[in-house]
């Protein structure tokens, strides 16, 4: 039931060239067949500190004393909160695994025109120019 309202809103307030995925499901699945993944990481509900590492094994925060799992539900360990850590590494290494790709994530200092008559040309950007102009020691 809830569902099909979700559903049925999602026809009416999205346009008919919606791109987006319908559900989380899909969501999920369109980002883990592009290399990004996540992961889930528990939190303290004050935002104090993350249950991650050296801190996993911990049922409660060290600063502040708040439980780490909801002590009202009755299925078993459920976190009071939650983020989704997506790790830099895998992305870093997706962006420049493609050489032609890792041309254009140079620093903004050089911009890159590439013209099939002279080749590669590269010189200063106007933006960064003028920066380096009114701050010598940067």
């Amino acid at each position: 039931m809830l569902l099909d309202i979700f559903q049925y809103c999602h026809s009416l307030l999205m346009p008919t060239e919606n791109v987006l995925p319908g559900s989380w499901k899909e969501a999920k699945k369109i980002l883990s067949s592009i290399g990004m993944e996540y992961q889930i990481v528990h939190a303290c509900v004050n935002d104090s500190m993350l249950f991650h590492g050296n801190n996993a094994h911990l049922t409660k925060c060290s600063t502040c004393e708040e439980a780490r799992y909801d002590p009202h539900m009755l299925t078993g360990k459920v976190p009071r909160k939650s983020v989704r850590w997506f790790p830099i590494i895998p992305q870093l290494l997706h962006m420049y695994r493609c050489i032609d790709l890792a041309e254009f994530e140079r620093h903004p200092d050089v911009w890159i025109i590439v013209d099939p008559n002279i080749g590669i040309e590269q010189r200063p950007s106007a933006p960064w120019t003028l920066t380096t102009q009114e701050r010598k020691n940067f």
